[in-house]
């Protein structure tokens, strides 16, 4: 549904928070800000499925479109196509020729494969962002390609992966970032107009220190996939380490709309704007929201220390200091931030400003 670009649809990850309840669908639809709910069930015994989906207005709670089907497993993508056909048609969006071509493209045609490489991104994704959650990524990736060899998202995964841990640094690594470029270049050979991999290609030229071009692949994916959420919070990011600071709030506001339960790193990049704008007040608070999110955070609080010691709330940073010591002994602020591509050097001596200020020694 992504791939209609008259519809905002809220991201799958923020969506699935409800699974396995029972909400009251006016209430999903107030929390998630959306018009219209769709909901239902899949169950699979052996190699068949049956998938029941309903359409409902969010506002009324009445239901505008149901059916179930019945099929071989193989046929999944199939149904896919067909469910997003009819709910479309319930909604009367016209659908353009290449968001037509777009619904219709089958990744693969082996559905243990496609399995594989959800389970992969579920973990690469993981907010627990830990070395397990790395591997367990590579495993699923490894295995969906020996499966098919020729399904072009595991090879995306792959580099995600290897982005990932040159973020993180858990194999210790000098080349991680050239294994992910391998990959990606794998996976665009495959499929040219994935918009995971153009994301993926953002990503990587964004470490690379090269934001226009960065921009430039964020804009192909978003041409493939106009409802994107990491595509978009990802032009802001970049606009925020260009230097253009809040200008690129919108888009992370954006972004958080389609992954508001998720969103948390939105929500980080927010306070680095405020922080680099020195509204050193809207920065903590921000900051404040993306802990409250994501509690192993360490960058988040690194940056809350720099903007307390800017006001002057030298108690309140020692604080935060010490729970970023509690969740990360051997962090180092300096070496975290210098890894950072920022394009003005002074937003780097503003972050260390802050940490001297707030009396508190790497």
């Amino acid at each position: 549904m992504s791939k209609v670009g008259s519809l905002l649809v809220i991201s799958r990850n923020s969506s699935f928070v409800y699974k396995g309840k029972t909400p009251d669908i006016r209430q999903v639809g107030r929390e998630l800000g959306v018009s219209h709910v769709l909901e239902g069930s899949i169950r699979r015994v052996k190699d068949q499925i049956r998938v029941n989906a309903q359409l409902i207005d969010a506002q009324s709670g009445t239901h505008l479109w149901a059916e179930r089907y019945d099929r071989e497993i193989s046929d999944i993508f199939a149904v896919q196509d067909e469910l997003t056909r009819c709910i479309v048609a319930a909604l009367r969006v016209k659908l353009t020729a290449a968001e037509h071509k777009r619904i219709g493209a089958v990744p693969t045609n082996n559905p243990e494969a496609h399995d594989l490489f959800l389970k992969g991104r579920e973990a690469v994704l993981s907010s627990a962002n830990t070395k397990e959650m790395f591997e367990l990524s590579l495993r699923c990736f490894n295995r969906a390609i020996e499966l098919d060899p020729d399904y072009a998202e595991p090879y995306a995964g792959l580099a995600h992966a290897y982005t990932r841990e040159f973020q993180n640094k858990w194999l210790g690594i000098p080349n991680s970032l050239e294994h992910s470029q391998r990959f990606l270049e794998m996976a665009l050979q495959k499929d040219p107009d994935m918009p995971y991999a153009h994301y993926l290609d953002a990503i990587n030229k964004f470490w690379r220190g090269e934001p226009e071009a960065s921009n430039a692949a964020i804009e192909r994916a978003l041409t493939l996939n106009p409802n994107y959420a990491m595509a978009i919070g990802m032009r802001g990011i970049n606009a925020v380490n260009s230097g253009a600071l809040l200008d690129g709030i919108p888009d992370l506001e954006r972004a958080l709309q389609l992954e508001p339960r998720v969103g948390h790193l939105y929500v980080h990049f927010m306070g680095m704007a405020h922080l680099l704008a020195r509204d050193f007040e809207t920065a903590v608070i921000r900051f404040k929201e993306r802990i409250e999110a994501s509690p192993g955070t360490d960058l988040s609080r690194g940056l809350m220390i720099s903007a307390l010691g800017h006001l002057g709330r030298v108690d309140e940073a020692e604080d935060v200091r010490r729970q970023l010591n509690e969740i990360n002994p051997e962090y180092s602020f300096i070496k975290h931030v210098e890894r950072l591509p920022l394009k003005d050097p002074a937003a780097l001596d503003m972050f260390l400003e802050g940490y001297r200020k707030a009396g508190i020694k790497d």
